[in-house]
């Protein structure tokens, strides 16, 4: 809950000063990175013959993205 109150607090906080723009852009690139992280992972776990829906659960990748790595 405490959690929750300082993301709401921190979003006004941003809009507010005009600074929501560049709040979504540092969103997007955590986002980015993570994903990108979430993919080399899944590539080493393909490697290591894991199977497709086991990489999914541990990465949060669907099975498409992985399929395509």
């Amino acid at each position: 809950i405490i959690m929750n109150e300082y993301i709401e607090e921190a979003e006004e906080v941003s809009f507010e000063e005009g600074l929501g723009e560049a709040y979504d852009k540092e969103w997007a690139l955590k986002d980015e990175g993570a994903t990108d992280k979430a993919k080399e992972i899944a590539k080493n776990m393909l490697k290591d013959n894991l199977d497709i829906e086991t990489i999914a659960k541990y990465t949060d990748l669907s099975i498409e993205e992985i399929k395509s790595l």
